[in-house]
This record gives C-alpha cells, structure tokens and sequence, in this order.
C-alpha cells in the first residue's frame, strides 16, 4: 500500500477499534491514512456504549478533493452512520468511489450508509446481522460471511473480523495497483 491514501470517514459516535486496528495496519504497510468528516475539528469515539477519545479531523467533507484519495474506509459504530446518512455531502463522497470504482471499505454498521447511495442492487456484501434486512430491501445480496469482496466493495461483519477485514483490504488494494484490473471476482470469508 506503499503511497496510498486512504480517506476514513466518521462522525461523533464512531467505534474506536474498528478505526485504529485498520488504520495502525494500513499506516504499517505504508499507506497514508486521513481523517474526513463534516464536522470541521475533531470527532469523538467511543468503546460500544460509552465515550473514549477526540480524533482531529484532517479534511472538512466541504473542502476535501475527492480525487486525492485512493481507498474509502468507513468505520462502525451506529451514531456515526446515522449521522453520516444523514448529511448529503457525504453521499456525494460515497458515490464518487462506487462510480470511480474505486475501494470502499466498510466493516458492522457502515454498509448501512450504502443504501442512501442508491447503488448497491445486485452487489455481495455483508455486515452486522441487524442491518442485514435493510440492505436486502435496498437491493444487495447479504453473505453471511467474516468479509466479502465485490469488485471495488470491501465489507466486513464487524469488530470480531479486524484483521480479516483489514488484511483483505491491503491485499485487495495491492493487487488493483499492481495488475492496474479491477477485482478478478466475488471473495467471501467465512
């Protein structure tokens, strides 16, 4: 992932281990990982039900250059998602990497955000079971599986599965730059 940027997407509210274990492994393997948001300082985590630590925002969601990144990573954590659904400017964030193909990574509740996107009918994915429902409704095929892999839409179940979710992620990253394709075909993880 050597000069790669990832752009992590969160508001108040997002799950703190689903950020730092993939952000740590993808900054380990080289790549340059920043911190987007519409709020416009910083945003605060939290450890299942309770508040844990403030991260600075290194890119206003108003001002950002879509294009400057390479990889799209969208932590869980239910506040954060129903914040991010909720803002249009995000969506636009969203979409620009569904028509650029570019990586989408997505691990428990986040997935959800895909649904205002209106562009995941006939796509493989998974996440946390409680969401499964919605995505059905929204037109994706939902696998019951740790991670799925569908072209350019990596997606995970949740905060059990961080070094399956993250690993994939680094390997599936390599292989677009190296082989300049797109994913070869449909991955599943169980």
């Amino acid at each position: 992932m050597e000069g790669r940027k990832i752009a992590i997407l969160i508001s108040d509210g997002f799950e703190e281990k689903e950020m730092i274990e993939p952000q740590r492994f993808f900054q380990e393997n080289g790549a340059s990982t920043y911190i987007v948001s519409f709020k416009s300082d910083c945003v605060m985590a939290m450890d299942h039900n309770k508040w844990t630590n403030r991260y600075k925002i290194d890119y206003y969601i108003e001002n950002v250059d879509y294009k400057l990144f390479d990889v799209l990573f969208i932590p869980g954590g239910i506040l954060s998602v129903d914040k991010l659904r909720r803002d249009k400017r995000v969506i636009d964030f969203i979409k620009f990497f569904f028509e650029e193909e570019k990586i989408i990574a997505a691990i428990c509740h986040s997935p959800s955000l895909f649904i205002e996107t209106s562009m995941i009918k006939g796509r493989n994915l998974t996440s946390f079971i409680s969401i499964k429902t919605d995505l059905i409704n929204a037109g994706a095929t939902w696998k019951d599986q740790m991670v799925v892999v569908d072209r350019n839409l990596i997606t995970a179940q949740g905060i059990k599965y961080l070094f399956e979710f993250s690993t994939t992620v680094i390997k599936e990253t390599y292989n677009k730059f190296k082989t300049g394709k797109h994913f070869i075909s449909k991955t599943y993880i169980s």
